[in-house]
């Protein structure tokens, strides 16, 4: 047999990709040739994809790590290849690789699916994104924090600057915690405004509110009751003093609500005296606020400012890595079904050649059958039954089966 893939030619002129096949049989002392064409455009098509979205980590600038279940590196891109020289040779040995063992046994058992970590190699700080993948394979995508970490640890100086207060510290190591180890921005949300509401002295009431179209909607939120929820969980635009932060983009604190015009009769009625608010960002657009209150007058201070803000810029981070999850899980489950569209069309071209090449093979018809069904079964690893009549004089006759007991076969044979 003899296969090529050539150009053909329709009759409008346009060429498309076409395999064709040749097979020899000898009939009777006569030589017999027998071609099968197909067209493979959709087949090329989807190849031409895979190797598109395959290209995507080689492109990429920061080093992407694939290692099989036993921590050895089955692939690097040339980020990685250029900055981690030695990995092929060290393997699970490797700094960066510290732990994989364990990470990649708890992917096995099921207990998570990703993780986020950092990575210290002394001068260099990495952040490290671990993916299991139904391979069997786990993907680790990386990128240089040490600038990230660096503004990082002067924040944190500035904060002790501003306050020795425990709870300060309490809050940042509880909302920085979680959004570097989950990727869940509900998670972030609920530490956040939990941190907060333990740690920071007057505070009676903390919301997160999220824009969702022409409402911003409450996320998560401490101290309100029902009834204000009720009222206030989803503010239309541009009410109240949560829109006036989001339109302006910049904090707003009120030390006395009875001298302000902005905020909204449900905040009144909660008894909310004075409050603090900060916009959210992501890519220079505000996208939220983050609401803290008090019953008294006067509760906050310049420290409190400077703290919510932090902890704003914490939940821009969470947002940002949700979102990139959610493009790798994205991009990742679309090279798994266009993976699984190209073998199924594979297995089912080579079943059809098959059945041709037996048919034309000049074997008399109960061989033809049983070789038929042969392939049949082997490419459609689900059929537990199978089971072939034909017809002779009056009587249907069983030629072949797959599956079918002793007892069927003395009943229902003829």
């Amino acid at each position: 047999n003899i296969r090529h893939e050539v150009r053909g030619k329709r009759k409008d002129g346009s060429t498309f990709p076409m395999s064709l096949s040749i097979s020899e049989i000898r009939l009777h002392e006569k030589r017999i040739l027998i071609g099968v064409v197909r067209d493979i455009t959709e087949r090329k098509r989807t190849e031409a994809e895979l190797v598109r979205l395959a290209s995507f980590p080689e492109k990429n600038p920061n080093p992407v790590i694939e290692i099989d279940p036993l921590g050895n590196v089955t692939y690097l891109n040339p980020a990685a290849r250029n900055q981690f020289p030695d990995l092929y040779s060290l393997g699970p040995n490797h700094p960066i690789l510290n732990n994989i063992s364990s990470i990649i046994t708890a992917f096995q058992n099921g207990e998570q699916e990703s993780l986020i970590r950092e990575i210290d190699l002394g001068n260099t700080v990495y952040e490290q994104k671990i993916w299991y993948v139904p391979e069997n394979k786990t993907r680790i995508y990386m990128s240089d924090i040490t600038e990230r970490k660096r503004v990082e640890e002067m924040l944190r100086e500035n904060l002790a600057q501003l306050s020795k207060k425990n709870r300060y510290e309490s809050i940042l190591s509880a909302v920085t915690r979680t959004v570097h180890r989950s990727i869940n921005l509900q998670d972030v949300l609920e530490n956040a405004v939990d941190a907060m509401s333990k740690n920071i002295d007057g505070v009676d009431n903390i919301a997160i509110y999220f824009v969702e179209g022409e409402e911003a909607v409450i996320k998560s939120h401490r101290g309100f009751t029902n009834r204000y929820i009720e009222r206030a969980g989803r503010i239309p635009y541009p009410n109240g003093l949560t829109w006036k932060t989001i339109i302006e983009g910049k904090p707003r604190y009120c030390a006395d609500v009875d001298q302000d015009t902005v905020i909204g009769p449900a905040g009144r009625e909660a008894g909310i005296k004075s409050y603090l608010s900060l916009p959210i960002r992501l890519q220079d657009k505000t996208i939220g606020a983050i609401n803290i209150s008090s019953f008294q007058k006067d509760a906050f201070d310049e420290e409190e400012l400077k703290l919510t803000e932090i902890v704003a810029q914490q939940i821009e981070v969470a947002i940002n890595n949700a979102r990139q999850a959610e493009a790798l899980q994205a991009s990742t489950e679309s090279l798994r079904q266009l993976s699984y569209s190209l073998e199924k069309k594979n297995r089912d071209l080579t079943l059809l050649y098959e059945l041709g090449r037996i048919i034309h093979s000049g074997m008399n018809i109960e061989t033809v059958v049983q070789q038929a069904i042969n392939h049949i079964l082997k490419a459609l690893d689900y059929v537990d039954l199978f089971w072939l009549y034909l017809v002779e004089k009056n009587e249907a006759v069983l030629k072949a089966h797959h599956g079918l007991n002793e007892e069927y076969l003395k009943r229902a044979s003829r």
